[in-house]
């Protein structure tokens, strides 16, 4: 049981470590830019995103990894 319990709490505290951040970042400022009434780009650090809004559902392409 005590070994449960201590896996547990080494996983949660990997996990917690895994999610601090490296360091102090700078701010990111985000523009979102429409293009027409449906289609909107939205611009940051590291890459563009392209967004369409549509009577069924809305489209999203990031070309960040592209």
């Amino acid at each position: 049981m005590i070994g449960k319990i201590i896996s547990v709490l080494c996983v949660l505290i990997t996990g917690l470590i895994s999610l601090a951040p490296a360091g102090q970042s700078a701010e990111v400022k985000i523009m979102t830019i429409p293009v027409t009434e449906q289609i909107y780009m939205i611009t940051g650090k590291g890459g563009n995103i392209g967004l369409f809004i549509g009577e069924d559902g809305t489209f999203l392409i990031d070309d960040q990894f592209a």
